[in-house]
């Protein structure tokens, strides 16, 4: 059986974990090996010989004959593209870091990628780049305090470029800071880390448990919800350009049914589907198109007053390389 074997679009994938016994000499928890190949029958021959590979170096490494030039020779010839080290604990938070998003980027977009690095550098540069093992609490803590004095957007803001995170919090000690939310973004991130860093043998606990802040209001009141007057007003305001119909459509599909804009961005004409007596947007991976996550694959129904004897197929939309919802949706 091929349990280890997937399919990303139309390139077939080897993806392994690491059984827990072995992860202490693993960088990371998971394994996965682009085939690069469309072709089933190819992919199998591939499989087999990864498969083969690492069940070999798995008996080996729990034989406990090994010696440690043997199981690095190992571990670079299963991951040759990974910074392989058995002395995790001299790592230092941007290695660690590295290789903590090489293992958990398989499912993020390009877009959660950047996000993510980003939010990172700007956490070395608060804890300072020292070896994981050695983060305290205390620098957890400090952590979050330099957090706190941070103002708004202070990576777009050019008074304060080619400086440092750390460099601004001190200069703008006092002054406008990030709000809760976006504090507990930061340290909830870390704290992710931190909890990969323990199934890896790094650390043996979180040192940034805990440290998330109150908000002092719920979710819902954190910003002012719009009237009906006033999506009234944005809904008639939308243009209506013949040459450009994705202004229009985008802005009322996102107020309809709460998609996510890059899933409303990627939509095709075949994705609108008459399911069950009800219009529904299938929302899929299919082709090109990438989702957040896994869990993004869904169905959801369309708000409309449909036609209960005519409906459409994705063939006879008007015009032919144009979605025409307009006789569907409540206007």
């Amino acid at each position: 059986m091929f349990y280890h074997l997937t399919k990303r679009g139309r390139t077939y994938y080897f993806r392994l974990r690491i059984p827990n016994d072995l992860l202490s000499y693993f960088p990371v928890s998971e394994v996965r090996k682009s085939l690069k190949t469309s072709n089933l029958p190819a992919a199998k021959i591939l499989y087999s010989t990864w498969e083969d590979k690492f069940q070999k170096s798995f008996a080996l490494l729990r034989s406990g004959f090994s010696t440690e030039e043997q199981v690095e020779g190992i571990l670079r010839e299963l991951l040759p593209s990974s910074t392989v080290s058995r002395s995790k604990s001299n790592q230092s938070l941007s290695e660690l870091i590295e290789l903590y998003i090489a293992d958990r980027s398989v499912q993020w977009t390009s877009k959660t990628k950047a996000e993510f690095t980003q939010s990172f550098s700007i956490l070395i540069s608060l804890l300072s780049n020292q070896p994981v093992a050695r983060i305290t609490r205390s620098d957890c803590v400090k952590c979050r305090e330099l957090l706190q004095s941070l103002p708004p957007n202070f990576t777009k803001k050019k008074q304060f470029r080619g400086m440092t995170a750390r460099q601004i919090a001190k200069v703008n000690s006092g002054g406008q800071s990030l709000s809760a939310k976006t504090i507990n973004k930061y340290l909830t991130l870390l704290s992710s880390f931190f909890k990969w860093s323990i199934r890896q043998g790094v650390i043996s606990s979180n040192p940034a448990e805990g440290l998330l802040l109150s908000l002092s209001k719920s979710i819902s009141e954190e910003r002012e919800v719009y009237s009906l007057a006033d999506i009234q007003r944005i809904r008639a305001k939308l243009p209506r350009l013949p040459t450009d119909p994705e202004k229009f459509w985008i802005p009322l599909i996102a107020m309809y049914s709460g998609l996510r804009l890059d899933e409303i961005c990627q939509l095709h004409k075949t994705d609108i589907q008459f399911i069950e007596g009800v219009y529904c947007f299938n929302i899929n991976s299919q082709g090109d198109k990438r989702l957040k996550t896994s869990a993004s694959i869904r169905v959801v129904p369309i708000c409309q007053s449909a036609p209960k004897n005519d409906p459409p197929s994705a063939s006879n939309f008007d015009p032919p390389q144009r979605v025409n919802l307009s006789r569907y949706f409540w206007f």
